[in-house]
C-alpha cells in the first residue's frame, strides 16, 4: 500500500495538468470507464435480468471504437475496432431485437471486464505487490472471459446459426461480416493471449532454467507417442477397417519423431553440439524420415476421412499431388543446403516449413470440409492456434514442444472427425 501512496503523491501535482495528459492517458481513461461500466452492466443484469445497461453500453462502445480508429497507432487494436464495428453494423442493419442482441452482448461486454486489470497495470507502481497481483488477475480474467467463455458461449454454440436464419437468411454478405467479426475477435484474443504467455514465460525462465534446446528436444522425443493411445482410445468405441490407415501414419510419425529429436537431445546432452539449428550429415536421414512421416500421416488421414466418401478419388488426387510437389521441393531444398551451405543456411528452415505446411494445410481443409460442424470449428481453431505459435513464439526455445502439444489437440479432433464420417 505504501508503494501506491508514494506513487500517487509523486504524480498528484502534475497529473491534472492538461499538458501532461497524453493520448495514451485519454485512451486508458476511456477504456477504464467502459470496463467499469461493463462490470456494472454485468452485475445489474444478474440482479435484475434487465439488459438496458447493455444496450446503452453497446452504443457507447461503438462510438468509442469508431473515434479511437483515428487515434490509435496499433495495428491489432485497429483490427479489433473494425471487428467490433462489424458486430455493430450487423445488429443495426438487420435490426436485431434487444432480446437476441443481449445474448451476444452478454459475452462481448463480459470480455471487457479483463480490461479493468489491463488499464490498472499502467497506473500501479511496477514490480509492486499490487502490480503483480493485478497482472495475475488480468491473465486469469482474460483467459476466462475472452478465451473460454467466448468460445463456449458464442463460437461453440448454435446461436449464430439461429441468428442468421432469423435476420439474414441467404444474405451471404451480412453473414460473412458477422462471422468475420465473431471469429476474428476470437483469433485476435488468442494472439494477445500468446503474447501474454510470452511475457509470463520470460519471467518464469528467470526463476527456472527450462528454456534450453536440451529440454525442448527431450520433451519432443516422447510427447508424440501420446497420439497413439489417444487415437486408439477414440477409435475403439466404433471399430472400423479404415482406422488402420490413420493408425499406421500416427505410429510411423511417432517413431520417426522420437528418433529425430532424441538424437538431437543426446548430442546436446553429451556436449557434441552447443545448439541445434539445421540438419547436417549426422542426422540428415533422420530429418528426411521425420519429414516424410509427417507427409505420410497427413495423406493417410485423408484416406481414412474419405474412405467411404464418393469424393475419395478426388480427395486422394488433390492430397497426393500436393504432397508429391512438396516432397520434390523438399529434396531440392536439402540438396541446395549441402551443395552451398553458406548461401542457403539462412533460408533453409523457413522454406522447408513453408513447403511442408502447404500440403498439410490443404489436408486439414479437406478434413474440415468432411467433418460435422461441432468438430470442424474446434479443429479449425486448433490449427489457427498452432499457426499463431510460430508467429508469436510465446515459449521461445520450447515453442516447438508447444507445437507438439498442439498436434495432440489437432489429432484428437481429426480422430473424432474420422469416427463420425462414414
Amino acid at each position: 500500500m505504501s508503494d501506491i501512496i508514494a506513487f500517487t503523491h509523486k504524480y498528484k501535482l502534475d497529473y491534472f495538468k492538461l499538458e501532461n495528459i497524453s493520448v495514451l492517458d485519454i485512451q486508458n481513461i476511456c477504456l477504464f470507464l467502459i470496463s467499469v461500466s461493463s462490470l456494472f452492466s454485468f452485475l445489474y443484469y444478474y440482479l435484475t435480468s434487465s439488459s438496458t445497461p447493455f444496450q446503452i453500453l453497446k452504443q457507447i462502445i461503438s462510438i468509442h471504437v469508431f473515434t479511437d480508429l483515428y487515434v490509435t497507432k496499433s495495428t491489432d487494436v485497429i483490427i479489433h475496432h473494425l471487428l467490433v464495428l462489424g458486430f455493430t453494423f450487423y445488429n443495426y442493419f438487420c435490426n436485431v431485437s434487444n432480446v437476441d442482441s443481449t445474448i451476444l452482448l452478454y459475452t462481448l461486454i463480459k470480455t471487457e471486464l479483463s480490461s479493468i486489470f489491463y488499464i490498472l497495470k499502467y497506473w500501479l507502481p511496477e514490480e509492486s505487490f499490487f502490480y503483480n497481483i493485478n497482472l495475475l488477475l488480468f491473465y486469469t480474467s482474460f483467459f476466462k472471459f475472452r478465451i473460454l467463455d467466448y468460445y463456449y458461449e458464442i463460437i461453440y454454440n448454435d446461436f449464430l446459426k439461429i441468428l442468421f436464419a432469423k435476420y439474414s437468411p441467404n444474405n451471404y454478405l451480412l453473414i460473412s461480416i458477422m462471422l468475420t467479426s465473431t471469429y476474428g475477435l476470437y483469433i485476435l484474443n488468442l494472439y494477445w493471449f500468446f503474447i501474454m504467455n510470452k511475457m509470463l514465460y520470460k519471467k518464469i525462465t528467470k526463476i527456472v532454467n527450462i528454456n534450453t534446446d536440451v529440454m525442448c528436444h527431450f520433451l519432443c522425443s516422447y510427447i508424440h507417442w501420446v497420439n497413439v493411445p489417444l487415437s486408439y482410445y477414440i477409435y475403439m468405441y466404433n471399430p472400423n477397417e479404415k482406422y488402420i490407415f490413420d493408425m499406421i501414419g500416427i505410429t510411423c510419425l511417432s517413431i520417426s519423431s522420437f528418433k529425430y529429436h532424441y538424437d538431437i537431445y543426446e548430442r546436446l546432452y553429451d556436449k557434441q553440439i552447443e545448439n541445434y539449428e539445421l540438419p547436417n550429415k549426422d542426422n540428415i536421414i533422420l530429418f528426411i524420415n521425420d519429414s516424410l512421416s509427417i507427409q505420410l500421416r497427413s495423406f493417410l488421414v485423408i484416406v481414412t476421412s474419405y474412405y467411404y466418401s464418393q469424393h475419395l478419388l478426388l480427395a486422394l488426387f488433390i492430397s497426393g499431388m500436393s504432397h508429391v510437389v512438396s516432397i520434390y521441393h523438399s529434396i531440392i531444398n536439402i540438396l541446395q543446403l549441402f551443395i552451398d551451405y553458406d548461401n542457403n543456411k539462412d533460408t533453409f528452415l523457413s522454406f522447408h516449413n513453408i513447403i511442408l505446411t502447404i500440403p498439410i494445410a490443404g489436408d486439414v481443409f479437406l478434413i474440415i470440409l468432411n467433418s460435422p460442424i461441432e468438430i470442424a470449428i474446434p479443429l479449425l481453431l486448433v490449427n489457427i492456434a498452432i499457426a499463431l505459435l510460430f508467429v508469436t513464439e510465446p515459449f521461445y526455445k520450447l515453442t516447438h514442444f508447444a507445437f507438439h502439444l498442439g498436434l495432440i489437440a489437432q489429432n484428437k479432433y481429426i480422430c473424432l472427425s474420422n469416427r463420425s464420417t462414414f
